[in-house]
Order: C-alpha cells, then sequence, then structure tokens
C-alpha cells in the first residue's frame, strides 16, 4: 500500500503544503471504408454533454505539437494565494461548482487544467496553479466561460494540449450552433478565440467530449455525436489545420453506429507512425465499444477489437490508450469481474497489438481491489499505473459503492497493486478520473468528488 499525501490549496479558505520538484512526465463528408483487423469480431451512441452546475471555482491530458494567433480578452481573475498551512492529502480542493474531469498538463513550474462547473458565470473554467514558490502556490482562473448564451462554448469536459505559450481545447457546448467548440488561450489567460463552431450534421462533428492532440501544426480529435443529418449521427474523426486565428476541419471518419466500426468515441487518439488509434464508448449491452486505427490523413478505418462484455471480456471503455512498444494498453469501464453495484462487471485492463492481434485481459477488477476504470493508463518503468473511480475502500461514505482506487500492473498482467484506497473524506478524494502523472515518485491525479465541498481534488500519493 502507498502512501497517500500532500498539500491543500483551499480557493477561499484553505491550506498549502510544500511541494518540491513536482513535474509531469507527461475529407470532409461521409465515412470512410472500414476494415477489420486479424481477430477482431464485429459487434455493435451520442456524446455526453456536461451538466449546468451552480458557482464558483476549478480542473484538466497533453499529447504532440503548433501555435495560433489568438485574439480577444477573457475575463480578469485575482490569484489565490492560500495561507501557508499544511493539510495532508491534497494538493487542492475544489470549492463551488469545481468538478474537474481531465487531466492536469505542466509547463515548467505551472500547472493548467479546466473544469466543468467554475469561474465568474458557473460554466467552466481553466485554471493554473503556479508552483513557482513551492511553500505558497497560486491558483488562478485565467478564463471563465461564458453565461447564456454560450457564444465561446461552455462546460469544457477534458484536458488541455499545449503549444509553445498556447492552451488548446475543447467544450462540450456552445458556440454558433451549440453544438460545442474548439478553442485556444494564451497561457497567461489572454486572447481567448473560437477557432472552430461544431455545427454537425453530415460534415461535421458535435458535442466533443475528449481531448484533443496536436502534430505540427493540425490538432486531432473526436466528437461523440455528428457526422450524419442532423439529429443523427454516431461521431466523428477530424482534424483541424490552424491556421492564425482558426482551424480548417476535415473528417477523417464518420462513425456508423453498426458492428464494423461503434459508436461514441470517447478519449483521447494515439499518434504512431502515422496510424491514429483510438476507442468508441458505445452504450450499454448492444454497442459495447470498439478499439480501432485509423491513417492519420484518412482512409480506411480498421477495427481491431470489438468488445463484447461479460465475465471474458470488457465493454464500453471510458478512457484513452497507452502504447508501450507495440502493445496497445487501456481500461473498460465495465465487463470481467462481478462484486461492483453495476450488473455489468466492474471493469477490466487490457492489452493489444497495433495490428489488432494478441488481444488479452490483464486484470478483471472484482470491487474491493476497484471497480469501474475510468482513467487512461500511465507508463511507470515496466508497470502501469492507473485508476478506478469505484471500489476500494467499502466503509463510511464510501460503504455503497467505493470511492475509487489507484493500482499498479505490469505490462504483463502480474503483480497488481492496489497502491491507494480513497476515503471520500474531506481531506482525501472520492471517484479519481483523468490520467494518472508519475514523476520523481510521486503519482498525480484528480478526482471528481471528495475534498472540503466534495467538489474534487488535485492530489499526490508516494510511490515507495
Amino acid at each position: 500500500m502507498r502512501k497517500f499525501t500532500a498539500v491543500a490549496l483551499m480557493v477561499v479558505s484553505s491550506a498549502a503544503l510544500l511541494l518540491s520538484g513536482c513535474k509531469v512526465l507527461s475529407g470532409d463528408g461521409h465515412s470512410n471504408p472500414i476494415s477489420v483487423a486479424p481477430g477482431a469480431t464485429p459487434t455493435d451512441a451520442p456524446s455526453a454533454t456536461p451538466s449546468d452546475t451552480p458557482s464558483d471555482t476549478p480542473s484538466g491530458t497533453p499529447s504532440e505539437t503548433p501555435s495560433g494567433t489568438p485574439s480577444g480578452t477573457p475575463p480578469s481573475s485575482t490569484p489565490i494565494v492560500p495561507p501557508a498551512v499544511a493539510a495532508p492529502g491534497l494538493l487542492h480542493s475544489f470549492v463551488g461548482s469545481g468538478f474537474p474531469q481531465g487531466s492536469l498538463i505542466q509547463s515548467g513550474n505551472i500547472f493548467y487544467g479546466m473544469s466543468t462547473g467554475g469561474g465568474i458565470n458557473s460554466k467552466g473554467a481553466i485554471f493554473s496553479l503556479d508552483m513557482s514558490a513551492p511553500s505558497a502556490p497560486v491558483y488562478t482562473v485565467i478564463h471563465s466561460f461564458d453565461l447564456t448564451p454560450y457564444t465561446n462554448g461552455a462546460f469544457p469536459t477534458a484536458s488541455l494540449v499545449l503549444s509553445g505559450s498556447t492552451l488548446y481545447g475543447m467544450a462540450g457546448t456552445g458556440g454558433s450552433s451549440s453544438k460545442g467548440v474548439l478553442f485556444s488561450v494564451g497561457t497567461d489567460g489572454t486572447g481567448y478565440t473560437v477557432l472552430h463552431n461544431f455545427a454537425g450534421g453530415v460534415s461535421d462533428g458535435q458535442g466533443p467530449a475528449g481531448s484533443l492532440i496536436i502534430s505540427g501544426t493540425t490538432l486531432y480529435g473526436m466528437t461523440g455525436t455528428g457526422g450524419a443529418a442532423p439529429g443523427t449521427g454516431y461521431g466523428v474523426v477530424f482534424s483541424c489545420a490552424i491556421s492564425g486565428g482558426s482551424c480548417t476541419i476535415t473528417l477523417l471518419h464518420a462513425f456508423t453506429g453498426t458492428s464494423v466500426d461503434g459508436s461514441e468515441p470517447y478519449g483521447d487518439l494515439l499518434l504512431s507512425d502515422g496510424i491514429l488509434y483510438g476507442m468508441t464508448k458505445g452504450s450499454g449491452l448492444a454497442r459495447p465499444g470498439t478499439i480501432f486505427s485509423l491513417p492519420v490523413g484518412g482512409g480506411s478505418l480498421t477495427l481491431l477489437h470489438a468488445f463484447t462484455g461479460g465475465v471474458s471480456d470488457g465493454m464500453n471503455p471510458g478512457a484513452s490508450l497507452t502504447l508501450s512498444g507495440s502493445t496497445l494498453y487501456g481500461t473498460t469501464t465495465f465487463g470481467g469481474g462481478t462484486g461492483c453495484t453495476s450488473s455489468k462487471g466492474c471493469g477490466t485492463v487490457f492489452s493489444i497489438g497495433k495490428d489488432g492481434t494478441g488481444y488479452s485481459i490483464l486484470h478483471s477488477f472484482s470491487g474491493t481491489d476497484g471497480g469501474e476504470p475510468g482513467s487512461t493508463l500511465a507508463l511507470s518503468g515496466s508497470s502501469l499505473i492507473g485508476m478506478t473511480s469505484k471500489g476500494g475502500n467499502l466503509t463510511g461514505a464510501c460503504a455503497s459503492s467505493g470511492c475509487g482506487t489507484i493500482f499498479s500492473i505490469g505490462l504483463d498482467g502480474t503483480g497488481f497493486t492496489n497502491q491507494f484506497a480513497f476515503t471520500g473524506s474531506a481531506t482525501d478524494g472520492n471517484s479519481p478520473s483523468g490520467s494518472p502523472i508519475v514523476s520523481d515518485g510521486w503519482i498525480y491525479g484528480m478526482t471528481t468528488a471528495g475534498g472540503a465541498t466534495d467538489k474534487g481534488v488535485i492530489f499526490r500519493s508516494q510511490i515507495q
């Protein structure tokens, strides 16, 4: 079992602990032809949009590397300097309507993230956490998303990506068509610019729910719906070529919602050797999700694996893939072992070759060791570090379904270990999500609940 340590940073009246040396590891139109990889069995959805929550304060994974020239000025914000009082377990505890749901990214001594609530208008925020003076970290809301009609986007649901001094991200709703936006903003909070307004229909996606990756001056991402006639569509993979204050969207694939490709793409794409890898989340037993690959310039989508659920397979992945050598690793929220509150299973950890061969379940959760993993796995030597949103500690505030865990497992599936079980208390988190970050013997991450006001926390847990 690992030691869970840290520093609290309350936005209103909170505390801070010393943190030193902290760094993060960190064609337009219709769908293309589809092929099935060796060993993949085809099986058989729209995107999630964040809910409107009241009040103030914020949270957010990165990828490859452009820059845009944004314009406009975001609402100003006053840095919050917490008193230098140690509080065990937390780096930051969100208040008001924070609810961090993505992962942190880092540039030097400064961390950046997003929250689905919080900010001046309680419609979501982009924040920074300056650790230049470890004894007095400075939390700042650098951008607050708009009130109605949400012209510049609202309720961001994932992570930012950094290129130079520019942050790129997506908001799941708002914009000129109220179907979400792709935006850029300076790391100092200036120059917030909507680069693209998602419109849905046959030539665009809508309702982005994952994060962007970047290669050169091109962004790549996915939306959970769109790609077909208005009001229909099962999501798209897109590229967006950045030029000045806008980017040009090209649809690389529009999902059909059938057994040959899946529905509701979710999480981040992974780019390796000119090929994009990703997963669809699907919905329920009828659409249990898929793993796919797609040439970066578009072309034929290849189905690498179609999840089937049950005790022998996972279903409904809720995170992104991780690559080590020629093997992809990931988690599914359901399927596998039983013993959790969901009748669909407690979730799995799996591996599969980049060519779709060698699919294997490395671990099936049972509830006491965690349940419903919804985070991307992080590499740490010959091990993977991950988090489950439920399971683990089944006492006190966590008695009904557990408050989640941090776990490690070998790349070969051996040595599964629970690093930490969350307690859901005011000095602890509940329901971790996003991607954990492994750095200098510590695991960094965020939870969507728990902390002083049950709005989520940023934490670090020591690997011993």
